[in-house]
């Protein structure tokens, strides 16, 4: 266990009313399920505390391998004439290249929840933009976690990823392309911190199984949620819709438009020899023909349209259908506000 750390609580910045009323209003806008307030058993809002690790400190490389500059190169061949025929085509040259390179960085990891509750997985460098590295204390949190080694080793790994994704960056400054490259790098860790910040869970039992959405307890960072979704059946209905509504009558008025031409077609070929002379059966015949060849040769833009009129019918259905859907949610969520007394 790490002891050499500098911890620091976090001032809990978000009303209790704020979270309750963004959180429902993500359930409403998402695609849950129409009835979820009506069946959903909404749990009262918990507290807790994540711990948040941060490592600051240098990472040195030295690096050995090849990298390579592309450049235009001519060349010139005979044609069937015998005339010479200029080309161009690219080539690289490669250069060996070896060399140190100094990173200085930040890394971050998640530690458990004081309740060791399961919580969803932050974008903890968000948390850089809000109040954790003010380092206010703002609450109790009993005897601060301290730092296991596998995830302060964890914290160098990332520091020593960073130090060597940079290194790579900077040689394609001067280069196009880098191979069999080898790596050996040094991690010193300048920093350790680490920050207790508050986290508000909502959480929702629907058709026997629990979800969540949680949130950082901080200014306006983000939300993350785990909720029951009905993505899978908004879609079977809209294709239902569509596929009575509008596919089967596309395809089957193609298919009859397709027969019409064929039979005319035919039609007229064999009408042909008894209206007019031969020569002139053959020209009516040949007009016949083109017009095919027209109609074959437009077929890829009319299936280009069809699909871009498909795609915004499909759309606006859907959306037909989750509008109706989040209504009827929004005529619900009152006694839910009710009951967290808001």
């Amino acid at each position: 266990m790490r002891e050499d750390l500098e911890t620091y609580a976090v001032k809990r910045s978000k009303e209790y009313e704020e979270f309750v009323k963004q959180a429902l209003d993500i359930v409403v806008n998402s695609e849950t399920p129409a009835d979820i307030f009506d069946k959903a058993e909404f749990l009262p809002i918990e507290d807790d505390y994540l711990y948040v690790f941060v490592a600051r400190g240098n990472v040195e490389t030295n690096y050995s391998g090849q990298a390579g500059q592309k450049r235009k190169e001519r060349y010139y061949s005979k044609n069937s004439n015998g005339q010479l025929v200029e080309h161009t085509k690219t080539v690289i040259d490669w250069y060996p290249v070896s060399g140190k390179h100094l990173y200085s960085g930040t890394s971050y990891v998640e530690g458990s929840t004081k309740d060791s509750k399961k919580t969803p997985t932050f974008d903890l460098k968000l948390l850089s933009n809000y109040e954790p590295y003010s380092k206010n204390l703002g609450f109790e949190t009993g005897v601060p976690a301290k730092l296991p080694d596998e995830n302060y080793e964890m914290l160098k790994n990332i520091l020593k990823y960073k130090g060597e994704l940079d290194t790579v960056n900077d040689i394609k400054k001067s280069y196009d392309q880098i191979k069999n490259f080898h790596y050996s790098s040094l991690v010193s860790v300048d920093t350790l911190e680490e920050y207790i910040v508050p986290i508000t869970t909502m959480r929702i039992n629907y058709d026997n199984k629990e979800y969540s959405i949680s949130g950082f307890a901080i200014a306006d960072a983000d939300i993350k949620d785990e909720l029951p979704n009905v993505s899978v059946y908004i879609d079977n209905e809209t294709k239902e819709h569509m596929h009575f509504k509008f596919i089967r009558p596309l395809i089957i008025n193609s298919v009859i438009s397709l027969i019409e031409i064929i039979s005319l077609y035919l039609l007229f070929r064999s009408s042909s020899y008894s209206i007019v002379s031969y020569n002139g059966s053959r020209i009516l015949n040949q007009i016949g023909a083109q017009i095919l060849r027209y109609i074959v040769s437009v077929t890829p833009l009319l299936q280009v349209a069809y699909y871009i009129i498909f795609k915004y019918i499909f759309d606006k259905r859907r959306k037909s259908i989750v509008k109706v859907i989040n209504e009827k949610k929004k005529q619900s969520v009152t006694k839910i506000l009710t009951k967290y007394n808001l």
